[in-house]
């Protein structure tokens, strides 16, 4: 047994324990945003643990350029696709933990484009802002007595995932 040989069962053996660790987080978070921010982190480097192992076994100069394309395509993608999962679960409502103790997006949003308002509160257009994220003990039929949550419960519904399954305003 050569060192390159250990060193990839090394590999092997971390990148599955960090996705056991993934496994573990997604099941214990108390919310959307803890458990994408477990899942995209431990989950990411545990892949790419477990790629890597593959070229160190088989000493194959093609494996080496198609795992360099891989661990560049998880390292771009992964984050971003936690972002925007984030942000949607955000924008649809989806309740923070009770315990998180400050909420720096409170207010920040815009309902009619989505857009972030600027840091520096030079925004024109505060009419569309969220003051709060939507009350999940609020009708889901839409009747609300504030006209810029009545328009975010519209948007949340208007937007339903695969199947017609509300998975983002249930908070999982």
């Amino acid at each position: 047994m050569t060192i390159v040989d250990i060193l990839a069962m090394a590999l092997l053996g971390a990148g599955t324990l960090l996705m056991l660790v993934a496994s573990f987080g997604v099941v214990r978070m108390p919310d959307v945003y803890l458990r994408l921010s477990v899942a995209s982190k431990a989950s990411t480097l545990g892949l790419v643990f477990l790629v890597v192992a593959a070229p160190l076994s088989l000493n194959d100069l093609g494996t080496f350029s198609r795992v360099a394309a891989v661990v560049l395509f998880v390292f771009l993608t992964a984050p971003v696709a936690a972002h925007m999962i984030g942000r949607a679960a955000y924008l649809a409502g989806v309740p923070i933990w009770k315990e998180t103790i400050h909420d720096d997006l409170r207010g920040k949003y815009n309902l009619e484009t989505g857009a972030l308002a600027s840091q520096s509160g030079e925004s024109s257009a505060d009419e569309g802002l969220i003051t709060q994220p939507p009350d999940p003990s609020q009708p889901e039929d839409g009747k609300t007595d504030d006209p810029r949550m009545a328009r975010q419960i519209a948007l949340a519904a208007s937007h339903q995932p695969a199947l017609g399954l509300p998975l983002f305003r249930r908070g999982l």
